[in-house]
């Protein structure tokens, strides 16, 4: 989306609230961008990883051995009637736009929520693009591929830069995965607008490639010389 051209429709930013809505003419589009962790609150929620049975009448028709992190769950229903209202809104005033999801870090798991429930539940709506920037992990696996079968494998990107630990973190907890057939978007030089593709969340040419010593928060947050800033995707255009 270009800056310029971007108008914000819905701006919700509070304790509980952390997402905006904004509409480009130019793309045709919709967009719903989730921030990542700022406060103490959410870095507590970040770490509450109790598997919790996600709710049935968000995810109609999940798996039943359904699982995800009881912090970042809770987190993601605080925020999911004030971001539905807001994007039904601003798709009624833009009729035959497009939908993009988008979210970093912690915003990227409720963004990807988002998608799912969406998909699930308001079939009229446009089927959303998701592009997941450095999201950990967030879901038991069976839950995670059935996620990325109803959005669609070719509308679901994960993107990661470089040496960034938080997409992996918690790898040793066997109860989380991302999807195991996701597209990855990997800059492996957060600084070069330069991407490298895997086909597989396993793939070690991409992130889970590199190993745990070089892991680091350096670049979370860096892609392609572009730096996520507190007000996400509107404020791209920092240099890293």
């Amino acid at each position: 989306m270009l800056v310029d051209d971007a108008r914000v429709t819905a701006w919700n930013y509070d304790d509980k609230q952390a997402h905006y809505v904004a509409v480009s003419d130019h793309a045709r589009a919709v967009v719903l961008a989730f921030r990542g962790t700022v406060t103490i609150k959410e870095i507590v929620s970040n770490f509450d990883r109790r598997p919790v049975v996600p709710p049935a009448n968000v995810f109609p028709g999940m798996p039943i051995n359904s699982k995800m992190p009881c912090g970042m769950q809770l987190g993601f229903l605080d925020q999911l009637n004030v971001a539905r209202d807001a994007v039904s809104a601003a798709l009624q005033q833009n009729p035959g736009y497009q939908l993009i999801v988008t979210g970093h870090s912690l915003g990227s798991v409720y963004a990807h929520l988002f998608a799912l429930h969406i998909r699930l539940t308001l079939p009229s709506w446009p089927q959303p693009f998701v592009y997941a920037y450095s999201e950990p992990l967030s879901a038991s696996t069976d839950f995670a591929d059935w996620a990325l079968d109803v959005i669609h494998v070719s509308r679901y990107s994960f993107v990661t830069s470089s040496n960034d630990v938080v997409p992996n973190m918690f790898g040793a907890d066997d109860r989380y995965s991302h999807a195991r057939f996701a597209v990855e978007v990997y800059f492996p030089d957060p600084t070069q607008p330069i991407v490298r593709q895997c086909n597989r969340s396993n793939d070690e040419n991409c992130l889970i490639g590199v190993s745990c010593d070089k892991l680091s928060w350096s670049n979370h947050g860096i892609f392609g010389g572009l730096r996520m800033s507190e007000l996400l995707q509107l404020a791209d255009i920092t240099p890293a």
